[in-house]
């Protein structure tokens, strides 16, 4: 961006060097070389100097489906992420990364629920999640510590 500034600033001036001998005698002649000049000087400059493309990631890269469950893991859009791993999981196979992050949905779905004091619903989502997570999860004692708290909550209530 800096040489481009630097090249139409540049041709400001040479424009003024140029047009001010005319100036008097033909105003029109003048006016249009103060436009032409430092157009086709920018003109020059972008190519001469190409903007720069992100080329770190092809443009049409495929997301696998994991990675978009996560995104609408992250967007609160429970119900869609567990429907997207679901499927996966049916046309994949098993999968202990994907029942990971479908136990991590579900987690998530139930602890919205608890959170709105929604106790049956968080419950079967906790429960889910217990079901559809591998056996080494890491967050299968806290999962299983809130399941025993909103239980607890729902037989006071």
């Amino acid at each position: 961006m800096t040489p481009i500034i630097i090249y139409i600033v540049l041709s400001g001036i040479i424009t003024l060097f140029l047009i001010a001998p005319i100036r008097q005698s033909r105003p029109r002649t003048c006016y249009t070389l103060m436009l032409l000049i430092p157009v086709a000087t920018l003109f020059g400059a972008l190519a001469a100097f190409p903007p720069v493309s992100n080329t770190s990631l092809p443009r049409n890269t495929a997301v696998t489906i994991p990675e978009q469950a996560e995104t609408y893991i992250k967007q609160g859009d429970f119900p869609l992420a567990i429907q997207m791993l679901t499927q996966h999981l049916k046309e994949k196979g098993r999968n202990k990364d994907i029942s990971l992050q479908l136990g991590r949905a579900y987690f998530a779905k139930g602890l919205l629920h608890a959170e709105h004091n929604e106790n049956n619903a968080a419950l079967k989502n906790l429960r889910q999640a217990q079901k559809v997570s591998p056996k080494d999860a890491p967050y299968l004692n806290a999962l299983q510590g809130f399941i025993v708290r909103i239980e607890d909550r729902a037989t006071k209530n």
